[in-house]
């Protein structure tokens, strides 16, 4: 029997973060991208927040922080996530 690669279920993993998860929004603004696949990140203390997503032909990385080390108040869903998809729009 034929076992699933490290690097599929990854990519499936992060696909139903699309479909199921904190990216939902994606799959309904972005219905002709799909698949898409992504991941957030929102550092302690809300200093940072990341987002990279992919698809078959799109791939991009947004962040949102300071310099100064102080709270950007943005999540990853609510910051980064929103700037990747206003870009993705936009081309």
């Amino acid at each position: 029997m034929h076992q699933p690669t490290p690097a599929y279920l990854l990519n499936y993993i992060l696909t139903e973060v699309v479909r199921n998860g904190t990216a939902y929004a994606l799959s309904q603004a972005l219905p002709g991208a799909q698949p898409l696949a992504d991941k957030t990140w929102t550092t302690n203390d809300l200093r940072d927040s990341w987002y990279v997503g992919y698809g078959d032909n799109v791939l991009g990385v947004a962040w949102i922080g300071r310099d100064d080390n102080k709270q950007s108040k943005f999540t990853g869903s609510t910051g980064a996530l929103q700037i990747w998809l206003a870009m993705m729009k936009s081309i």
